[in-house]
């Protein structure tokens, strides 16, 4: 269980973040304090800043493309946006069962590449 979270610096990294988490909590091994803030072992967090513009300019364009509004207050996961948030778009087939996401990859290459 969770009793103290430190709060993040503004361009700390997550690991550097958990890390500080980690020698306050009191647990005798990292893996247990990871296991308190990670969903499950496979679950692995992002390594780039929080807050960091390029996460902010990729919310930005996923909204574009998207029309749904990013919300940085709630997590929200990646396969909501690939599995509803494609409806309509250029990155769902006609039939509305299959998601191109070679399309959306390249795209999103495209989108980088120009900032």
């Amino acid at each position: 269980m969770i009793g103290f979270m430190p709060a993040i610096y503004p361009d700390e990294l997550v690991y550097s973040w958990f890390c500080r988490y980690y020698v306050h909590s009191g647990y005798s091994a990292n893996k247990m304090a990871l296991n308190d803030l990670l969903y499950n072992r496979h679950c692995n967090p992002s390594k780039e800043f929080i807050g960091h513009s390029l996460e902010l300019g990729f919310a930005a364009y996923m909204e574009k493309i998207f029309d749904s509004p990013v919300d940085f207050e709630n997590d929200i996961p990646v396969s909501a946006i690939l599995y509803f948030g494609m409806e309509g778009t250029k990155y769902m087939s006609g039939t509305g069962r299959v998601r191109n996401t070679r399309l959306l990859a390249d795209d999103m290459m495209e989108f980088f590449s120009q900032i």
